[in-house]
């Protein structure tokens, strides 16, 4: 008797709609949707499982441990000041990217999650055009940073 294990349908971890595509072969894609960029992440060494994660928010996590891990440096003394702002403008810019893409993304499906929460109305919209602008207020911040730094 064979029994067959009915695979969840792929869903995007932004908006949780249904991924009814995805470019064979391409290890990034965009969600129809919310039209945010979506990853695929290996879930096992053995088998061909993937995750589906979002780009914007995979990023995020990953340079939070990298920030905390230069500040504690900076304030145990093991890395020069003008070192740690470079660090900071960096982050800075990478942080401004990511709302500026997260922002246009907004603007143009109409969505935007706080938390959980996934809205799809007017105010999604002005919060996106909200991240897009202090997206680039940040960008503006590091590259003056990274200037003054070097």
């Amino acid at each position: 008797m064979e029994t067959h294990v009915r695979q969840a349908e792929p869903r995007c971890p932004f908006c949780a709609d249904p991924l009814a595509f995805w470019p064979g072969g391409a290890p990034v894609s965009t969600c129809r949707s919310c039209r945010r960029p979506l990853v695929l992440v290996p879930a096992s060494l053995v088998h061909r499982r993937y995750r589906v994660f979002s780009l914007v928010d995979l990023t995020r996590i990953v340079m939070l441990p990298l920030i905390g891990g230069a500040i504690v440096a900076f304030v145990l003394g093991r890395v020069l000041p003008d070192t740690f702002a470079r660090i900071v403008a960096l982050t800075l810019l990478v942080y401004g990217v990511l709302d500026v893409w997260d922002g246009t993304a907004g603007i143009e499906s109409g969505r935007d999650r706080v938390r959980k929460h996934i809205r799809k109305d007017r105010a999604a919209r002005r919060v996106s055009i909200g991240k897009t602008v202090l997206g680039g207020a940040s960008i503006a911040l590091g590259a003056i940073g990274l200037l003054i730094t070097s």
